[in-house]
């Protein structure tokens, strides 16, 4: 019993990623190049408006011509909060 179980999860698994392939191809999902950045970007203290106590902010990703999006670590020390709930 137990082999059959394996010898069906297994096919089912087979079959989940050919299709899976296909999906993607007819849909135009095709595979996208990934792009490595360099990620060492300088730390700033959180701006007053926004933080309360010792807060870092570090950018990790900037916006460029391929995207609008932007991202950033902030690191809280003991006791440091954030003024619910703002976006630059």
């Amino acid at each position: 019993m137990k082999k059959n179980l394996s010898i069906i999860i297994m096919g089912w698994l087979l079959a989940n990623g050919i299709f899976a392939k296909e999906s993607a191809v007819k849909s135009g999902g095709g595979e996208r190049p990934i792009k490595i950045i360099n990620a060492q970007s300088k730390s700033v203290v959180g701006p007053t408006e926004t933080f309360t106590g010792k807060v870092k902010v570090t950018t990790v990703l900037n916006p460029d011509d391929s995207s609008s999006i932007s991202c950033a670590s902030v690191a809280f020390e003991a006791g440091a909060r954030s003024a619910w709930h703002s976006h630059p």
